[in-house]
């Protein structure tokens, strides 16, 4: 009797599988964490930040180029699938800024996950994109 009323305290006690959230992207990069040297004689005066144009998901660091094709879940959000079981740098995610996305940056995603879901928020007037991403 003592064993099952121990194993059910533990089962009651661990979380069950769900979503999780990994590194998110900021809303804007301030114009003091970009670093522009255009070369002699010319120089640099950014007063204003950079804001997110868009997110996605990579299958290891940005420079080795492995975005992965996410497929539409939603009027905003998009669903990265991943296989990772196998050996490899990892899932990583991908923030984009500016107006083109001309600034990419890039934080590896901890966790043995499947699937990661990045939802747009939808905008008002003068607000900035946000975006969500969960992972499990």
């Amino acid at each position: 009797m003592r064993a099952l009323l121990t194993s059910i305290i533990v089962s009651l006690s661990l979380p069950a599988i769900a979503a999780e959230t990994p590194p998110q992207c900021l809303p804007e990069l301030p114009a003091s964490a970009v670093k522009v040297m255009p070369g002699t004689g010319w120089t640099v005066f950014m007063d204003r930040p950079f804001y997110l144009s868009g997110a996605r998901m990579s299958a290891g660091p940005p420079e080795t180029l492995t975005v992965l094709r996410g497929q539409d879940v939603g009027k905003n959000a998009v669903s990265y699938g991943y296989d990772a079981s196998g050996p490899g740098p990892g899932l990583w995610l991908d923030c984009l800024y500016g107006e083109g996305g001309e600034i990419v940056i890039s934080h590896g995603v901890t966790g043995k996950y499947r699937e990661c879901v990045i939802t747009r928020r939808k905008r008002e007037r003068g607000e900035q994109l946000r975006v969500e991403v969960l992972c499990r």
